[in-house]
């Protein structure tokens, strides 16, 4: 729907403005590299946590970043603006943006707007073995325990990412996907979490826009 397309391109681009000073690591999508999923619990011995992350205390951001512009270029890949899974030390923040590409021709307003409800509980269906996410204060930040046991065996952001970006190709109209970490200390969360309020009411626009066209502005 053309209407939307200008206010979810300015807010993906503000968002790509707030890391434009870091050098992001950027990994090629691969399906192969995906960390197996686990039916229920991702760490099967409480004892094995080998570190923890994000949170509300470390800081960090967490939400979908929707483009519905056929226009806007985006890549299927992964991005790391920090350390990696191994580098890190328990109370690093944690960050995860995912900018995802969709195709709402023919949708109407309601359709849309339930899809892009839809695209934020991706991430409850992401269960990737040895990487467990505790979602508290209502998702606005989500807390990260790994396996020390896949640790030592290569466990990475980049297998990580391409979890996520499975289960988002799976949803039928999403085209690509970028899965975005953010573990650098230095980077502003707080503007990202502005950023993460503003697609919050972009989207209850859309939402109003159901209930009297004409709302979205």
């Amino acid at each position: 729907m053309e209407r939307f397309n200008k206010r979810f391109n300015d807010l993906t681009d503000t968002f790509l403005e707030t890391i434009k000073e870091f050098t992001p690591k950027i990994f090629a999508y691969d399906p192969a590299i995906a960390q197996p999923d686990m039916a229920f619990g991702s760490i099967a011995d409480p004892a094995d946590i080998r570190l923890r992350i994000g949170g509300a205390t470390e800081r960090g951001v967490n939400y979908v970043s929707a483009i519905t512009d056929p226009a806007y270029a985006l890549k299927t890949e992964i991005w790391l603006i920090g350390p990696d899974l191994n580098e890190l030390s328990s109370g690093a923040p944690y960050g995860r943006v995912t900018l995802v590409k969709i195709d709402d021709t023919d949708f109407t307003s309601r359709q849309l707007y339930n899809y892009l409800v839809d695209l934020t509980l991706v991430k409850q269906k992401v269960r990737p073995r040895g990487f467990s996410v505790d979602y508290i204060e209502a998702a606005r930040f989500e807390r990260v325990s790994v396996s020390g046991k896949e640790l030592d065996q290569g466990l990475r952001f980049a297998n990580i990412g391409a979890s996520y970006i499975r289960k988002f190709l799976e949803k039928e109209r999403v085209s690509a996907v970028t899965e975005i970490f953010l573990t650098d200390p230095a980077y502003d969360f707080d503007a990202a979490e502005a950023l993460k309020q503003k697609e919050n009411g972009q989207v209850l626009a859309v939402r109003a826009n159901t209930l009297k066209p004409g709302n979205f502005r």
